[in-house]
């Protein structure tokens, strides 16, 4: 089997990684388009995938910071933060606060610069 480029990525960063949490969340209704969901594919894809692919949402963003307690071997891909309303400007203090423990209890963290 090759290795996937985006995994010997995500091991130069964390050599036993297992488990990536990926913002934003995956547009299962339109896979063949969707970015996040393409770029993930071959993993979610695969059953005898190396990692489990976590996608989460504004309200499980508690998971990366609890992710730190139980020592799990992953780390955090953001992609992109959006602002589309005083609504998902709120939750941005909640996400930025989350990502900030996170850091604080040694979690690596991928965030990746699009459309540059």
């Amino acid at each position: 089997m090759i290795e996937h480029p985006l995994y010997s990525e995500y091991q130069k960063i964390s050599p036993d990684v297992r488990k990536i949490y990926v913002v934003p969340k995956i547009n299962y209704s339109s896979r063949c388009t969707d970015y996040v969901y393409l770029l993930y594919k071959d993993f979610l894809e695969d059953k005898d995938s190396k990692l489990i692919i976590e996608c989460i949402s504004i309200f499980r963003h508690y998971e990366i910071i609890l992710s730190r307690f139980r020592n799990e071997k992953s780390l955090l891909h953001y992609h992109w933060l959006e602002v589309t309303d005083l609504k998902s400007l709120a939750g941005m203090f909640w996400k930025l606060f989350c990502v900030s423990i996170f850091k604080l209890l040694g979690g690596k963290l991928v965030w990746t610069v699009h459309n540059k």
